[in-house]
């Protein structure tokens, strides 16, 4: 009887990976704006984590005559613009992938955002670290239903081959860490622009400066290590 051995680490992007919500927060102003609405910073803030419908929900209470479908394309189509001019990596965060890579495991990336934002922020790891870094990627364009729902960890877990109990999960928001969670996956919060209460994770970092594998491999050992196989 042996010891369950961590086979993937799941990784949340806006705000985990890159600080990006300043992003999606001149998109959203700017679309508010152009119909002639206000959007404040803490507008911007309240929806970190959530969906895209939900945001574009918000944004049409907010004044935005526009479908659904044609405000989720602005909103990514300026973040991507933004990106192109500068990938705002979080803290630490690049050295961090690197030792992942340098120790062999298998991750994913795992967002409520497209897929088109998602493969230009696994373009800018993978041109980071000199090769491709993500085993497989699950986006919004790939569920049915977005974060707090479990289904893009569980969806992540199948493309890596495994099950969510073999999994870590890295997020900076509370709708990702529950469905994380309840994904079954050991969760690592690293909140950014709101607080993530200790319940909803099993661990928090301040920030990935100085973390490696073996930060990860601690967490899973506490709460995992000890199941037989």
């Amino acid at each position: 009887m042996g010891r369950l051995e961590i086979s993937g680490v799941l990784l949340d992007m806006d705000g985990t990976i890159i600080d990006s919500e300043n992003f999606w927060a001149t998109a959203e102003r700017e679309l508010v704006e152009s119909f002639g609405g206000n959007w404040s910073k803490q507008d911007g803030l309240s929806l970190a984590g959530s969906s895209l419908e939900n945001a574009a929900l918000k944004l049409r209470a907010a004044g935005v005559r526009r479908g659904i479908a044609e405000i989720i394309e602005f909103m990514s189509d300026r973040v991507i613009e933004q990106i192109r001019q500068r990938v705002p990596w979080r803290t630490g965060v690049v050295d961090f992938l690197r030792n992942l890579k340098d120790a062999g495991v298998s991750c994913a990336l795992v967002t409520n955002s497209t897929r088109d934002i998602a493969d230009h922020v696994a373009q800018a790891v993978h041109e980071e670290l000199g090769s491709p870094f993500f085993r497989s990627i699950v986006c919004s364009e790939d569920i049915d239903r977005p974060k707090p729902d479990p289904e893009a960890y569980l969806k992540a877990t199948e493309l890596l081959c495994t099950t969510a109990d073999q999994v870590v999960a890295i997020e900076d928001s509370v709708p990702g860490a529950r469905s994380a969670r309840a994904s079954g996956a050991i969760t690592i919060g690293v909140p950014l622009h709101k607080n993530i209460p200790e319940d909803s994770v099993h661990a928090l970092w301040k920030s990935f400066a100085g973390k490696t594998f073996g930060d990860v491999q601690q967490v899973w050992l506490k709460h995992r290590g000890g199941i037989p196989r």
